[in-house]
């Protein structure tokens, strides 16, 4: 079964990127449409701002996301760079991804 956060994070991680690099995003428009995300700006920022609360309480939290879906990063080289092992990463990882589901959540919810 797939973790729709997960996908979620990752199309988010690929709209992050847009507006660096070669291939840019100009005003929405994705020059390479097989590179061009599969999440609206809406969607995203909506992403965006949980990431951010999520860094509030829990800056490591938020530095694992990023660095996973943002920059590539895997759980080896996130293990390396906050001097942690790979299973403490994977529970960053799982406890990242259930505030961001938690925090859509109630934003769906309080619509």
């Amino acid at each position: 079964m797939s973790d729709a956060v997960h996908l979620l994070l990752c199309e988010w991680g690929r709209w992050s990127r847009g507006g660096m690099g070669g291939r840019i995003a100009r005003c929405g428009i994705w020059l390479d449409n097989e590179d061009a995300p599969n999440i609206s700006d809406d969607r995203a920022a909506q992403v965006d701002r949980a990431v951010i609360a999520l860094g509030v309480d829990s800056p490591v939290l938020r530095e694992v996301l990023e660095l996973t879906y943002q920059k590539q990063f895997g759980v080896i080289e996130i293990g390396l760079k906050l001097r942690v092992g790979r299973y403490t990463v994977d529970k960053y990882l799982v406890d990242g991804k259930a505030f961001v589901r938690g925090y859509l959540s109630h934003m769906k919810n309080a619509a």
